[in-house]
């Protein structure tokens, strides 16, 4: 569970809190069991260009990656640029209105979240189409792998 989107304090709360939180997230964003991959997409970029970039606990280790990709911030240019192009372009396709780091946020939420529904209260739903968009977002990583490496393959991105 992660500790910067307040999924925690929310799950805290118990079943009718989260389920509660997560139909107002499907409703703020518009997530529909046809958009929902473009949500997921700009999650997929992000973790790639993150795992591009140095970063650690340990400030020594930090430092000295930060200052390693520095070496290679030339020679890497272009690919970089095509990287950051990429993530522009996924995150214009995201179906929801406003800031993107909000926009991804509130969808990262909205996953941890479906997350801790069991099928009980997933039944228990009776507005249309709901239990669907949940059922939809906990399978969202479903073939993580396939998927990243063909939005890469979308943009000519493979091999990062």
């Amino acid at each position: 569970m992660c500790q910067t989107c307040d999924c925690e304090a929310i799950i805290e709360q118990g079943p009718r809190v989260i389920l509660d939180r997560a139909i107002a997230i499907i409703k703020g964003l518009g997530v529909t069991l046809e958009n929902m991959e473009e949500f997921e997409d700009a999650e997929r970029i992000c973790d790639v260009i993150s795992a591009k970039t140095p970063g650690s606990d340990d400030a020594e280790v930090a430092r000295i990656a930060q200052r390693v990709a520095e070496f290679h911030r030339n020679a890497h240019g272009k690919r970089n640029q095509a990287l950051v192009n990429a993530a522009r372009d996924v995150f214009t396709r995201m179906p929801a209105e406003g800031d993107r780091m909000e926009v991804i946020t509130a969808w990262h939420r909205l996953e941890q979240l479906c997350h801790k529904l069991d099928d009980d209260v997933l039944s228990s739903i009776e507005a249309d189409g709901i239990a669907e968009i949940l059922r939809g977002v906990q399978h969202i990583h479903d073939n993580q792998i396939e998927r990243r490496k063909e939005l890469l393959r979308r943009y000519g991105l493979e091999g990062f």
